[in-house]
């Protein structure tokens, strides 16, 4: 098959580049990223680091290990031509809103009731 066939989009995420506590730098791929209360940006990164695996009949191979972590701007930097977009949230008015509450007094079937939707005012059973 060829490359041309594949019409999967690319759906990697953004590469932001970090500035480690020794000054060094390397690239992450960027899984989310929010503001805090003061306005700060903070970035859940990843990277693919190598690793071993102990195999009692073969003895250690060589594989990857991913590790998630949290860095704020400035000490995450985008990188140009990287597209962060995907990263946002919709706005509040095409976001889906789900909402667990108790179920009325009497109703001895739910666990709880699920609203899914504010347009939607008959909410939902659920049953654990």
């Amino acid at each position: 098959m060829d490359d041309k066939d594949n019409l999967a989009p690319d759906v990697s995420p953004p590469q932001a580049d970090v500035t480690l506590p020794n000054g060094r730098h390397l690239q992450a791929a960027v899984i989310r990223r929010r503001r805090d209360r003061s306005g700060v940006w903070w970035y859940d990164l990843e990277i693919e680091l190598p690793d071993r695996v102990d195999d009692r009949r073969h003895g250690p191979a060589l594989t990857s290990r991913k590790v998630t972590f949290c860095a704020p701007h400035p000490v995450v930097q985008g990188i140009e031509g990287e597209d962060y977009s995907s990263l946002d949230l919709p706005p509040p008015e095409h976001r889906k809103r789900w909402r667990l509450s108790p179920p009325p007094q009497g109703d001895g079937w739910a666990d709880a009731y699920l609203h899914d939707s504010p347009a939607r005012r008959r909410p939902r059973r659920v049953a654990w």
